[in-house]
């Protein structure tokens, strides 16, 4: 087997920064790190951080810009991730943290969109065709599900375009399945000038628009812009921290909670959990999670947590608030909320250390940070996940 520290694009790509650095060292440089930001909470347990089981090829979710190089008197269409600088789009020919299915795939929408001209969007001059490549692997099923997203949901000869790109997926992957089983293609349209990936309207072009994931002894429907861990080998490991903090009976709120996964996660263990979701499709795939899974005690909310947690805090007495915020962290109005009605205790999953720091930091008015469990989500990367511990100070009860 090849060396899995040695990529022809490292130094050049974006994607990973410490592919160079031995595991146990980018650990321990991670560790550094948290302790460098946190090292003033005198009350404060830092545990060690909790490595990947498997550090290279992790990544079941990927999506990838299309771009375009020239070559002589061509101008050819390239798919991969913008490089270092971010002045161009590196042209995967091999990727060491994402699943190998998903190489193979993006390599077949590669070839598939110059065999057809198809033209790259232009994001200054906006024009153009094809924008991104999300790409989806089921760690527990081995199916794929592929989802082209474009400037006009109108295709040249689209019939054609979609029975040609089923054909090269197929190919790739093998007919057997060995790097994966295709179970969708799904075209997303989006018109915007904008840095978000995926638009509102997704239409089906084969297939089924979502795949099967199973964590745990729970299955879920997965679609190409529903929120899930990208790290599958950590996700049971992660929701098992949070799950640790949950007394019996609790009553709960799970913030920015995607399609319900924590919630679901310590159904189980809480007596009732709300879910607060914003974007339409999690919202949707949490209410049908809840019934695949047959819970009866999580209950999905749609709409900001900024616009929902203040009155909830209010309505009832809380026993334990998740908050699971995108890497900006938790709005200004929410945190504002969580200190006027404090719940008993904050659970707090964070992708980045420094929005944490700044969060907590606003939140010690009527907390104390008790622990931090770092986990690593994202070898070969400088991002840090972890889940922080607040609970609610005494003269607060």
């Amino acid at each position: 087997m090849s060396d899995p520290t040695n990529c022809q694009h490292f130094g050049i790509c974006g994607g990973c920064t410490l592919l160079k650095t031995k595991y146990p060292s980018q650990i321990k440089s991670k560790e550094t790190e948290i302790n460098k930001l946190f090292q003033s909470y005198r009350k404060l347990t830092i545990h060690p951080m909790l490595p990947s089981p498997e550090p290279f090829f992790y990544r079941h979710k990927v999506q990838m810009p299309f771009g375009r190089r020239k070559i002589g008197h061509k101008t050819l269409v390239t798919v991969g991730l913008h490089d270092v600088d971010k002045k161009f789009i590196v042209d995967q020919a091999e990727c060491k943290i994402q699943d190998p299915g998903l190489t193979k795939a993006a390599q077949a929408i590669r070839l598939w969109a110059r065999k057809e001209n198809l033209n790259p969007y232009n994001e200054k001059t906006g024009w153009g065709l094809l924008r991104h490549v999300v790409l989806r692997k089921s760690h527990s099923t081995g199916e794929i599900l592929v989802g082209i997203v474009s400037s006009e949901g109108n295709w040249p000869r689209q019939k054609d375009v979609s029975k040609s790109l089923f054909s090269h997926l197929r190919d790739a992957l093998g007919k057997n399945g060995n790097f994966g089983k295709l179970v969708g293609i799904v075209q997303n349209t989006n018109s915007r000038k904008t840095n978000m990936v995926i638009g509102k309207e997704t239409n089906l072009l084969w297939g089924r628009p979502y795949l099967l994931e199973k964590i745990g002894n729970y299955q879920f429907k997965v679609g190409i812009n529903t929120f899930i861990q990208v790290n599958p080998y950590q996700i049971p490991t992660l929701y098992n921290l949070v799950k640790e903090q949950i007394p019996p009976n609790a009553n709960v709120i799970d913030t920015y909670a995607g399609m319900g996964t924590i919630g679901i996660w310590i159904s189980k263990q809480a007596r009732n959990v709300i879910c607060i979701e914003e974007n339409p499709d999690s919202f949707r795939a949490g209410i049908d999670s809840t019934k695949m899974n047959q819970v009866k005690n999580v209950k999905m909310k749609k709409g900001r947590t900024s616009d929902l947690l203040p009155q909830l805090l209010t309505e009832s007495e809380i026993d334990v608030l998740i908050l699971d915020p995108p890497r900006i962290g938790v709005d200004e109005k929410s945190l504002f909320a969580i200190n006027e009605n404090p719940p008993a205790k904050v659970v707090y999953v964070s992708c980045d250390p420094s929005t944490l720091q700044r969060d907590v930091g606003i939140l010690s008015k009527s907390f104390y940070l008790t622990d931090i469990y770092p986990v690593d989500l994202f070898p070969q990367t400088n991002h840090i996940e972890s889940v922080a511990i607040l609970e609610r100070k005494k003269n607060k009860d």
